[in-house]
């Protein structure tokens, strides 16, 4: 393939992953309107290292930087947690953003 074939794959693959981030975040506001109904905290500290763990596991294993997986984790969750902030700030501006249980986690982790 030429340059300009291989550039045309990657922008292919730049819109799909692109369009897997808005069907994430949209799961993410989903989960937002079950936090307001269950009255949960916006955010759960022990499920973001969850999530950055199993970000940094799968890319490795696929010969991926850690440090790059755990900077895509990041940025994915921040857009997760900003999509369920508007919506649970529409809703319900009296839920606590961290969890009680998550705050005394919170000055410790590296996230």
């Amino acid at each position: 393939m030429d340059l300009e074939t291989l550039r045309e794959e990657i922008r292919k693959k730049d819109s799909m992953i692109i369009e897997l981030i808005a069907e994430r975040t949209a799961l993410a506001e989903e989960i937002a309107k079950v936090k307001i109904e269950t009255n949960e905290p916006l955010r759960n500290l022990e499920v973001e290292k969850k999530v950055i763990t199993r970000y940094i596991d799968e890319g490795v294993s696929k010969g991926l930087s850690a440090d790059t997986m755990k900077t895509v984790a990041s940025a994915l969750i921040t857009e997760a947690v900003e999509s369920e902030s508007r919506l649970m700030n529409e809703d319900s501006g009296n839920l606590p953003a961290i969890g009680n249980a998550d705050r005394q986690h919170l000055a410790d982790d590296n996230i």
